[in-house]
Formats: structure tokens, C-alpha cells, sequence
């Protein structure tokens, strides 16, 4: 509808025009009015007045009320065509919003599922190479142990083993390649104190005349004068481990621990990390041993252990070697590191894949895991992380781009429904305009007249006509 000033400047405009057309026809009436009636009494002329003014003016007023009604009704014909128009954009506005949004959660709620289905396919990737890496570490690092046992065997089968004897068994075995870091098999036997020349001069007289006793504790120490020592007897092949032979390798606290334990539980034990006498690059070594009791012999209990130990076989062992092939693993993309204890501390690191260890790395792994190893009762502590050859292989692009694509879409089928719903809306809106123009302007409409039917002269007139100038022919001929 229109607004009060609007109607109150229509009245006003109508009532003017009104006024001016009274006073024009008024001032054409008093100019006529003597030229039509000369000669008449004053009510004849007032009435002949009134007569022309509303012969004259009625017309102009019907004419000017009817524009007037015709303008009132095209004004409210726009004011409603104006207020459709604004409906129908809001609702324009909440569907393409509606649908905007719902592109956008669908864009984002894909892109989140892809990118957790990528993550799982990845996830399950790395946990089967980690799981086989540390098999792998766990069943390389126990190879030593089938050596021993077999070494072991040798005892189990002969009353005495003699020096010789075992250096036979070490050098049927290709210690490389069996047994990958072992430099060397050897004996740990155990003698008290007080027996120990009684000892030497035995192990001497087995092929060893130079023996000696050689000790890794500082003079002094508790270790330097404990009771008994556990002296390595032999160790082959003998120009590779020379250094070792005769060491006391139950003067130093490390050595001695695995020694202890082996004896008291009858199990294969591993030392800490040491330093190998007979390796001269001083790289991260162990000792693997396993007791050998007396044959004949069942010992159940710790001291009944201790009583009836006859040696201990031990393989001095580099972890730089056991660990050679774990080194492939950086061509699936998955570092290694390896650590002495339950906790991942720098000062523990025994192996490392890559050379870098724990915050070293550039950037964030995609994955890591933690993975306790038992090694001869030593607990070993595995790191395994991703490397960014494996990170590259994962399509973490692929969630964003999907996202991205899906919001494009979004906003671009939001764009299109704004533009066509819009287009439409101001099509419906210049339709009404058109409309309401035409009404306004256009003359009343007048009721269809009915054609006359024709009469029979009507319709058979045709026919005379035609007929006329073959009669006239008819004549002249």
C-alpha cells in the first residue's frame, strides 16, 4: 500500500486539479454565456450557467478521478510487486545459504572422513613395518644364543672339553654370517682367589701357556678383591679375541651383573652395554652368556647353581653388525633407535638408523612408537618413527584438496542459484510494473459487441455479386 504522504499528495493533487478545472471552464462559461443568452433575466443566466460548467467540467472531473483511481491502484500494484520482490530475495537468500552451508558441512564432513581413512591406511602401514622391524631386531639379537647352545652341547657331550676341542667347534661355524656381530665365541670359567695359581697352572697346561689374569676393576676397588673371579679361558678365533683372553671379566660391575644372573637362573643372559677388550674401535658391545653346569648334575635353586657351575660359553657381540640389515628399513621410511633400559634417554642410545637421534629430527613424525624388547633378561627399548620418505607416500594431500573442492562447488552452486533465483525475481517484478503500467494508461474496456448474423439477402450476396457481370454479359450478347 502507499504511504500516508503519498495519499495525502494525491488528494491534494486531485482536489487542484479539480479546483483549476471549475475555474477554467467558469471563466470560458462568462465569456460564452453573453454571445448564447442576450437578453435574459438573471436566473435563466444562472441557470445556463450551471448548465454549461457542468457540461463542461463534469467530463474533466470523471476524467481526473479515474487517472487518479487508475495511479492509487498502480502504486499499490508496484508497492506489493516491491514488497514480493524483498519476500522472495529473503527466501533467495535462506536456500542459497541453506545450500551454501550444507556443501560446506558435506565438503568438510568428507574431507575429515577421507583424511581418517588416509590416517588408518597409513597407521596400519606403519604398524606392520614396525611390528616386523622389531621382530626383526628381536630375532636377529637372539641369534648368538643358538651358537652358545650349540657350544653348550659340546660340554653336554664329553666328560671334559679340552681348549682345543672348542676351538674345533667355533671354527665349524661361519661366525659372519650365522651369527651376524658376533666376533667371537669363548670360556668363562669360575675359581676362587686362593686357588687361582692351582687354576692357571691347569688352563696352562691345556694349550694356553702364557695365560694370565688380567683385571678391569681399579686397584683397590671391592671388585679388584672379591673372592672369586670368572676368567675367560679361551675365546676364538683366538687372533681376533686375543685381547680378551684371560680377562677377569668378573672384575667390572657390568659383566659381573650378567654373570650373576646367568649362574643364578640357569637362563641366557646379556650384559649392559660395555666396551669389547678385543675391539678395537671401541663401538657399543655385549656380552651373551649362557651357564653350563656339571653333567650329571640338576640344580634347582640359585646356590645349587652357583655350586654346580662348570662355565659359562659367552659371544662377544658388536650391535653395529647384529644390526646390519635393520639399516633397509630407511627405504620403507621408518627410522630405528635402539636404547639400553625401559626409558628412551639419549645417554642410553645403542643403535640409531639414521644417525639422528630423538629431537634431531626435522619436523614432526608422523608416527611413532615405543616398543620394549627382552634380550637375555636385558630390557631393550625400540623407537620406531616415520621418516619423511614415508610421510611422502601417505596422500595427505588428498583430504584438503577434496575439501577445497567441495567448498568451491558449494559457494559456486550457491552463486548460481543466487543469480538465476534473482534474475527470476526482478523478471517477476518488471512483469507486475508492465502490468500495472498498461492498466493505468489503458482505456476501460468496452463489452465485445456481437457480429449480426447474416440474413439470407446477406448470404446471398455473394452470389449476385458474381452473377451481375455474366448478366450483363448475357445483355450484350
Amino acid at each position: 500500500m502507499s504511504s500516508a504522504p503519498g495519499r495525502s499528495a494525491s488528494v491534494a493533487r486531485l482536489f487542484a486539479e479539480i479546483i483549476a478545472a471549475v475555474a477554467l471552464a467558469e471563466l470560458a462559461v462568462m465569456f460564452a454565456l453573453p454571445l448564447i443568452a442576450k437578453g435574459t433575466n438573471r436566473w435563466v443566466d444562472n441557470a445556463l450557467d450551471a448548465t454549461l460548467l457542468s457540461i463542461i467540467v463534469g467530463p474533466i472531473i470523471l476524467w481526473r478521478i479515474h487517472a487518479s483511481n487508475l495511479r492509487a491502484a498502480a502504486s499499490r500494484a508496484a508497492e506489493s510487486a516491491r514488497r514480493a520482490l524483498i519476500a522472495s530475495k529473503r527466501r533467495l537468500v535462506a536456500v542459497t545459504a541453506g545450500v551454501v552451508v550444507l556443501g560446506v558441512a558435506a565438503s568438510v564432513g568428507s574431507m575429515m572422513a577421507l583424511h581418517r581413512s588416509v590416517m588408518s591406511e597409513a597407521r596400519e602401514r606403519f604398524a606392520r613395518l614396525a611390528d616386523s622391524a622389531t621382530a626383526s631386531i628381536e630375532n636377529v639379537a637372539k641369534l648368538p644364543f643358538a651358537g652358545l647352545k650349540g657350544a653348550r652341547g659340546v660340554y653336554a657331550s664329553s666328560k671334559s672339553v679340552e681348549r682345543d676341542e672348542f676351538a674345533a667347534c667355533v671354527a665349524s661355524r661361519d661366525l659372519t654370517h650365522e651369527f651376524p656381530g658376533v666376533i667371537g665365541m669363548g670360556v668363562i670359567k669360575r675359581t676362587m682367589r686362593e686357588n687361582l695359581d692351582r687354576f692357571l697352572t691347569a688352563e696352562r697346561a691345556d694349550n694356553a701357556p702364557n695365560l694370565t689374569v688380567q683385571s678391569l676393576a681399579a686397584s683397590g676397588s671391592l671388585l679388584a678383591e672379591a673372592p672369586d673371579l670368572y676368567v675367560v679361558t679361551a675365546c676364538f678365533p683366538k687372533e681376533r679375541n686375543s685381547a680378551a683372553w684371560g680377562l677377569d671379566v668378573g672384575s667390572e660391575a657390568v659383566r659381573r651383573e650378567a654373570i650373576t644372573r646367568a649362574v643364578a637362573t640357569g637362563e641366557p643372559a646379556v650384559s649392559g652395554r660395555i666396551t669389547l677388550a678385543q675391539d678395537e674401535s671401541k663401538r657399543t658391545g655385549f656380552l651373551y652368556l649362557l651357564p653350563v653346569y656339571r653333567n650329571g648334575t640338576h640344580p634347582t635353586t640359585p646356590e645349587e647353581r652357583c655350586r654346580d657351575l662348570d662355565v659359562l660359553v659367552y659371544a662377544a657381540v658388536v650391535l653395529e653388525h647384529v644390526l646390519e640389515d635393520i639399516g633397509a628399513l630407511e627405504y620403507t621410511g621408518i627410522d630405528v633407535e635402539l636404547y639400553d633400559g625401559v626409558e628412551p634417554e639419549a645417554s642410553q642410545l645403542l643403535y640409531n638408523g639414521d644417525g639422528r637421534a630423538g629431537i634431531e629430527h626435522e619436523g614432526k613424525p608422523l608416527f611413532t612408537t615405543h616398543t620394549a624388547l627382552t634380550i637375555g633378561g636385558q630390557t631393550w627399548t625400540a623407537v620406531l618413527r616415520t621418516q619423511p620418505y614415508f610421510q611422502s607416500s601417505v596422500a595427505l594431500w588428498s583430504a584438503p584438496c577434496l575439501g577445497i573442492g567441495g567448498v568451491l562447488l558449494a559457494l559456486l552452486a550457491g552463486a548460481s542459484l543466487w543469480t538465476v533465483g534473482l534474475s527470476g525475481a526482478r523478471a517477476e517484478q518488471l512483469v507486475v510494473e508492465r502490468t500495472t503500467e498498461r492498466g493505468a494508461f489503458a482505456p476501460p474496456s468496452r463489452p465485445a459487441r456481437s457480429s449480426p448474423k447474416p440474413t439470407p439477402r446477406d448470404e446471398s450476396w455473394p452470389s449476385t455479386t458474381i452473377s451481375a457481370p455474366s448478366a450483363a454479359i448475357r445483355g450484350r450478347n
